[in-house]
């Protein structure tokens, strides 16, 4: 069974402390009293049997840790094979937010094409009311007129919630975007766009670090980007 890196270290670390305390007491403890012929062997055999002993419970909870996260069912990413799985699942951590919501819609149709993810669409403003102390940001393109119709709608939006704020930003690929939707810094949801909204497929990343990547992506695509119009 091979050990973490940290937990070896912190192992070995012990066994030194412990053979170095046993070197530098033993002259002051044979003079203070008669130890018998070896009795440092014996200091050191206990000493590296609290240590093995520490360690088993170490592995113990280490175990019983892995067993927790297992039965959980949480995985740092998961991948949803349907639009609807994903959509569900974006709606659910939707409600669950507290803080901020960073999401993109960059592709040629409004969400008014979207069949089971306009629930998801129009939650959005709800949220804005529901947390007047969070943030909401919405980076979209105005590639046709349908998406600048759009932007028109979310221009009125803003005026309604202060806590709302969407930019467009110029997209003259052909190719489709992968969308995102960032939950409270800590969690993600990307969107493989597809040549159809129902064949969008997508995944979930439930790390906080790999999150910090995505956001710091958003925030340079939302400073590049304009407000609009």
């Amino acid at each position: 069974m091979r050990f973490p890196a940290r937990l070896e270290a912190a192992v070995t670390s012990g066994v030194l402390a412990t053979l170095f305390l046993v070197a530098l007491l033993s002259e002051y403890l044979e003079k203070l009293v008669k130890l018998p012929s070896g009795w440092e062997n014996a200091m050191i055999f206990l000493a590296l049997l609290s240590i093995v002993r520490l360690l088993g419970t170490i592995i113990k909870i280490d175990q019983d840790m892995q067993l927790l996260i297992r039965q959980s069912g949480v995985k740092a990413i998961e991948k949803y094979e349907t639009y609807e799985d994903f959509y569900h699942d974006l709606s659910q951590a939707l409600k669950a937010a507290k803080r901020s919501l960073d999401l993109t819609h960059i592709r040629p149709e409004p969400p008014s094409s979207f069949r089971l993810g306009a629930a998801y669409f129009d939650s959005i403003e709800a949220w804005c009311e529901k947390n007047p102390a969070g943030s909401v940001r919405r980076i979209i393109s105005l590639e046709n007129q349908a998406m600048q119709q759009w932007g028109q709608e979310l221009l009125v939006v803003m005026q309604r919630h202060p806590n709302f704020r969407a930019r467009a930003c110029d997209r003259r690929a052909t190719f489709p975007m992968i969308n995102m939707a960032i939950v409270d810094e800590r969690v993600v949801f990307l969107a493989i766009t597809a040549d159809s909204a129902e064949r969008t497929s997508g995944i979930r990343i439930n790390d906080e670090r790999i999150a910090a990547y995505f956001l710091e992506y958003y925030n340079n695509i939302w400073s590049k980007s304009r407000g609009p119009r």
